[in-house]
């Protein structure tokens, strides 16, 4: 047989437990609130029409117009250049390379072309030159010669009398109708003058 003590004691203790988890249940519900999201609804926006800007007004002026801080230069207070013995040397290249390269076709405008080049004692020299050779007749043979610069030698200085003389030797070669030759070495004496801010060809001499 069971203890009706034992018995009733058991039912007492399960019955409290029960009551006060029922209690506590009760309170828990009664506490706990479920939190709902919040929903933000945005504020309306105003429909007016913005503003307009006031236009920009272009620029009147490009860069280049821009007033620049230029000094003015005057080229009349450079100095004038002035010759030398280099200017002089290459004067005398020139003119060996073109009086020594003519052709019996070019109505020995090789002369002529040089001519701006001389005194005027040794242009007078070339316009005579020129008239004999121009009243020779022209048999129709192709003859010509081609002369160009090797290098060049001082021969004589004069500073005081502002002359100079170069030795220039030239490689030339001459073609007769269809044949050509070797090339041959040959040496032009050449005497130069100064004249204002110019040398000028007073002599032209081949050995």
């Amino acid at each position: 047989m069971r203890n009706p003590k034992k018995t009733g004691l058991i039912i007492i203790i399960s019955a409290f437990i029960l009551l006060v988890a029922l209690i506590f249940f009760i309170l828990w519900q009664k506490n706990y609130e479920p939190v709902e999201p919040e929903i933000i609804i945005p504020a309306p926006t105003s429909t007016l029409p913005l503003a307009e800007a006031d236009p920009v007004e272009a620029p009147q002026t490009t860069p280049s117009d821009r007033p620049r801080n230029y000094q003015a230069y005057d080229i009349s207070q450079e100095a004038a250049y002035q010759v030398s013995v280099y200017d002089a040397e290459k004067r005398a290249q020139l003119f060996a390379e073109r009086f020594g390269s003519f052709s019996n076709q070019s109505n020995y405008n090789n002369i002529a072309d040089v001519t701006i080049l001389m005194t005027p004692s040794m242009r007078l020299w070339a316009e005579n030159y020129l008239a004999e050779l121009r009243q020779q007749p022209y048999d129709g043979d192709y003859y010509g010669i081609i002369s160009n610069v090797v290098f060049t030698e001082i021969l004589n200085y004069n500073e005081a009398e502002e002359s100079i003389s170069f030795a220039v030797t030239t490689e030339r070669q001459e073609t007769k109708g269809l044949d050509s030759s070797e090339p041959y070495r040959q040496v032009i004496d050449i005497d130069l003058i100064k004249d204002g801010n110019d040398w000028l060809v007073d002599r032209a001499q081949w050995r």
